[in-house]
């Protein structure tokens, strides 16, 4: 015959008591956990604001040296870039693969500067410095300049518009300059070319580019032009040829065996 066990009321107190328990355990953790979220949420609403506000004080200070700038060049263009982006609240509950509780949007900003038609741009950002006792300073919002190879110095940060369109004109016309010896010299090279096989039909008449070493710097020097004459008669000529189609003599060269036998062909020249 089976036996009823039977609790007692002091035992069914308890068992109610801590059922009651876990349901304010439970409680209790949902409202620490709403608390958690609103506050997460309160953070999240704080860094936007305090991103967005930090776009509009960079998009305000490329505005006033862009208003600066313009009237220096009317080709220089103010360019404002937006995207989306999203700040997320995740459970803290939980460190790895974190759910996501909730995604604000928001619009992300930044303004730069660029002159039509070159290759130069104008970043505005705050220029902060630390000392060597860590201590940050804002120094305010400055430009840098990039663009053009020979400009990368020039990314270092400048408060001066008058500067900035000066460094950006000069490369300019340091590059036009440049193309232009260029073409000069490839005409030069070309024209000496000419000259030269009509004055020596016969010749073997070669040009190209050698690189002429810096007699005070090995790791410096430049591109010439050159051009090699072998005569009729085997002997070659090498010349460097300037921009200006004057010729300058780097090299001679007799065909001989030897010594004896270029000392007894020089020896029956005559002038």
């Amino acid at each position: 015959m089976a036996t009823t066990l039977e609790l007692t009321a002091s035992e069914l107190a308890l068992i109610e008591n801590a059922r009651k328990q876990e349901i304010l355990n439970q409680e209790a953790k949902a409202l620490k956990e709403l608390a958690q979220f609103e506050k997460d949420s309160r953070a999240a609403e704080v860094y936007i604001k305090n991103q967005q506000d930090s776009f509009q004080a960079q998009i305000q200070a490329t505005t006033n040296y862009y208003n600066e700038l313009v009237k220096l060049n009317p080709k220089y263009k103010l360019i404002i870039n937006s995207t989306e982006d999203y700040k997320h609240i995740y459970d803290s509950r939980l460190i790895h693969d974190r759910k996501i509780l909730k995604t604000i949007p928001y619009t992300k900003s930044i303004a730069h500067i660029i002159l039509e038609d070159t290759p130069y741009k104008i970043y505005v950002a705050k220029h902060i410095t630390t000392s060597r006792y860590r201590h940050s300073a804002d120094n305010g919002y400055k430009m840098q300049l990039t663009g053009h190879a020979q400009s990368l110095y020039n990314a270092r940060y400048l408060t001066n518009p008058k500067t900035v369109n000066k460094k950006i004109k000069d490369e300019l016309e340091a590059i036009k300059y440049k193309k232009e010896s260029e073409i000069k010299s490839l005409n030069s090279l070309e024209q000496a070319y000419k000259d030269m096989q009509a004055l020596y039909p016969d010749a073997n008449i070669v040009t190209g580019k050698e690189w002429l070493s810096n007699k005070y710097s090995k790791s410096r020097g430049e591109y010439i032009n050159i051009m090699t004459i072998k005569l009729a008669n085997g002997i070659v000529f090498k010349f460097r040829v300037y921009t200006d189609g004057s010729l300058s003599k780097l090299n001679l060269i007799f065909p001989a065996q030897n010594n004896l036998e270029l000392i007894s062909k020089l020896n029956s020249l005559t002038f």
